[in-house]
């Protein structure tokens, strides 16, 4: 295994791989921190320079794309935490908590598609929950990617259309199905993003106001849980 991409981040040790790459544990030796590093194959086309500029509390920051012979690599900031699946193994949370979680992933969404990006790859394994942030990661994949099929698949793109950002309100929708049911605004939020019919999917910057003005005082159940390491 290499030991080095583009001369500057040293990989110290793997996180997971899937069928979109491998994640390790890397240190930028030129400023001295670790970062996470996601190798990708060359099958994926140049990233939009936009990306390493995209900056927002809910969005783990990708801070560089390097090319390292038939490699791509995207290195981002590490968020330590548990992710929403994570989470979900000890029980779903309480209303006010699944409002929270929602609510941050709508603001994530929100400030993708305002920059004309989309994620395409929302699911529970890649949002990241800490106690004052809700964090997505991934979404630099779908816009490096040639042709990838990423999950979850709304019904438009089951019935060949093209993504747009009411495909990734489904996923949020999907999401807030998992961690709030039917229960509360996030439940009623949820099944409204699940529309057969993308134009009655609400957007995401309706959805993130309506979460964050329901949210009431709850046990949010934190139990331990253990903590990832991801990548945009």
């Amino acid at each position: 295994m290499r030991r080095r991409v583009g001369g500057r981040y040293q990989l110290l040790h793997p996180v997971w791989r899937d069928r979109l790459g491998e994640t390790f544990v890397a240190r930028d030796r030129d400023l001295g921190i670790p970062v996470a590093l996601r190798l990708l194959p060359d099958a994926w086309l140049a990233p939009p320079a936009r990306l390493t500029g995209l900056r927002d509390r809910h969005l783990a920051g990708v801070l560089d794309l390097v090319e390292d012979g038939d490699l791509l690599a995207v290195v981002s900031e590490i968020v330590p935490g548990p992710t929403v699946r994570q989470r979900l193994r000890v029980g779903r949370p309480g209303p006010g908590e699944a409002a929270r979680i929602g609510a941050g992933v709508a603001a994530g969404l929100a400030a993708l598609h305002e920059t004309g990006l989309l994620h395409r790859n929302l699911n529970a394994g890649n949002v990241i929950v800490t106690p004052d942030r809700v964090v997505l990661t991934d979404f630099a994949l779908a816009s490096l990617g040639a042709g990838a099929v990423l999950a979850p698949p709304a019904p438009e793109l089951l019935a060949g259309g093209a993504p747009t950002p009411a495909t990734d309100a489904h996923a949020l929708g999907v999401l807030l199905g998992a961690l709030a049911g039917r229960r509360g605004a996030a439940g009623r939020l949820g099944r409204a993003l699940r529309a057969r019919d993308p134009f009655d999917r609400p957007g995401t910057r309706q959805v993130w106001s309506q979460l964050l003005h329901s949210r009431h005082p709850d046990s949010p159940g934190d139990q331990a849980v253990p903590v990832s390491v991801h990548c945009s």
